[in-house]
């Protein structure tokens, strides 16, 4: 072989090893997966949010038989626009990946997004990463755009409860209304003063509280027999006869 020969076979592999260092020019916005040079990287095209919801973006990068993403290098930043969605972190590393391990299949990131404003906006995500085979490791540069569309939310129509549900209701707030009368009716009951103390505020201070107490002091211990006025009522005064229906006491003078 000529030296002629053996310097354009050099010179092609040369060019081909620059070729693959080169970094890959970043894409139009808008392809969801992209396969090239042995990697995938997956964005949605869309998302679809109902105001105040928060949704999730998420972002996965692959390698391929023979090629692999560095374990370093991995970087995911966001451009947010000014208003109409809320974003938490705009910088995502592969400390931050779903499963950050180096032995992972794929690495994938997960992007939370709130809707603030309705509205339809273009979210920019931009992706640097490397990918490496058992000589070389090349740069690659990538940019998607996501349209988040927010929406009014839904109002959700409760359905007719069943009959059955129905009875079982009304039979609870019959229950409760049952137990609230007894409660009242038990502080009723517990301000009404009882009966015995009713009859004593009744007759009033000084009169004795049961029947049987002796009316005078000397017949202390000796009750007065029911039906039978005490003796100090019977005398009368002088000058007075006693009436024909009035008892006759022996010993107790009617004319003085």
């Amino acid at each position: 072989m000529s030296w002629l020969a053996v310097a354009l076979v050099a010179g092609s592999a040369h060019s081909s090893r620059l070729a693959a260092a080169a970094p890959q020019a970043p894409q139009a916005p808008g392809a969801a997966s992209t396969a090239s040079q042995g990697w995938t990287l997956e964005v949605p095209a869309r998302l679809e949010l109902a105001l105040a919801a928060v949704g999730s973006i998420k972002v996965v990068l692959r390698g391929g038989p023979r090629h692999k993403v560095a374990s370093s290098g991995v970087l995911v930043e966001l451009a947010v626009p000014a208003r109409g969605l809320g974003i938490r972190q705009r910088r995502y590393q592969r400390a931050d990946a779903v499963d950050p391990s180096v032995e992972a299949p794929e690495l994938a990131f997960a992007i939370a997004v709130r809707a603030e404003a309705l509205g339809s906006y273009a979210l920019q995500v931009h992706v640097r990463f490397w990918v490496c085979t058992p000589k070389i490791c090349v740069p690659v540069d990538q940019t998607r755009s996501v349209e988040v569309v927010v929406t009014e939310a839904a109002a959700q129509v409760e359905a007719a409860p069943a009959p059955a549900q129905q009875r079982q209701r009304r039979q609870r707030r019959l229950q409760r209304r049952a137990r609230r009368q007894q409660r009242r009716q038990r502080r009723r009951d517990q301000q009404r003063p009882r009966p015995g103390r009713r009859r004593a505020l009744a007759r009033g201070p000084g009169r004795p509280s049961r029947p049987g107490r002796p009316s005078r002091p000397g017949q202390a211990g000796r009750p007065s027999r029911p039906g039978l006025a005490p003796l100090a009522r019977l005398r009368r005064r002088p000058g007075r006869l006693s009436s024909p229906s009035s008892p006759v006491v022996p010993g107790i003078r009617d004319i003085p």
